[in-house]
């Protein structure tokens, strides 16, 4: 199980990339409705 700094680290990971989807995304004229769907998804850790 990873401790929690980890978990925070991961965490900040997915915030900045899903941010940067988006971005990238309005950047190029298109709305966010593509790169948000799979942000309700929860997330899942592989351990090993």
């Amino acid at each position: 199980v990873p401790e929690p700094n980890e978990l925070r680290a991961i965490a900040t990971k997915g915030v900045i990339t899903c941010l940067q989807d988006a971005i990238e995304s309005l950047e190029q004229g298109n709305d966010i409705s593509g790169v948000a769907e799979p942000w309700s998804l929860p997330p899942t850790l592989w351990t090993s």
